[in-house]
């Protein structure tokens, strides 16, 4: 008897299904981490930015910072010193940036188009001017998410992941 057989064995099939699952699994990881990149990358230019201004601020006779979200969603630096003006894009389309302060006031999303949020230093300390006290900002874009801590008296910002929420 002749007995040719034209089709996968059962641990060929298995053995497909399950490279298959190893490279879905990957795939979506990777998108996780692509998509989450422009959080990480605001989170550090907004904490970079702070504290540059801090200290040039201390040598200027005015000077501010407006952080705000343009119409088209993405994230820009306002910052003068003195009567000069300059503004910096650091945040990617699509980064959320929320502030939560220290009075247990709600928090607050900045908006596309919207005045965004103003930011100064005491020139004599480096101390926050900021009439409502700012706890902290919550950047973030998929499932990164970054805190950039507020300390009012000395005006120093630390970066920090949340995990876990």
């Amino acid at each position: 008897m002749d007995n040719k057989n034209k089709g996968y064995s059962l641990i060929e099939l298995i053995v497909v299904i399950a490279i298959l699952g190893i490279i879905t699994t990957v795939s979506i990881i990777g998108l996780g981490m692509i998509n989450g990149k422009p959080a990480d990358q605001c989170a550090s230019a907004l904490r970079i930015s702070f504290t540059n201004h801090r200290l040039s601020t201390m040598g200027k006779n005015s000077a501010s910072m407006v952080v705000y979200i343009d119409s088209d969603g993405y994230v820009w630096i306002r910052e003068t010193l003195d009567s000069t003006t300059t503004e910096t894009k650091i945040g990617a389309k699509g980064v959320k940036i929320e502030v939560f302060y220290n009075d247990g006031s709600s928090n607050t999303e900045l908006t596309p188009g919207g005045a965004g949020l103003t930011i100064s230093f005491n020139r004599h300390n480096g101390s926050f001017n900021i009439g409502k006290n700012i706890d902290k900002l919550r950047i973030s874009k998929a499932s990164h998410v970054f805190d950039l801590k507020f300390y009012d008296l000395t005006g120093k910002v630390l970066l920090e992941r949340v995990t876990g929420e």
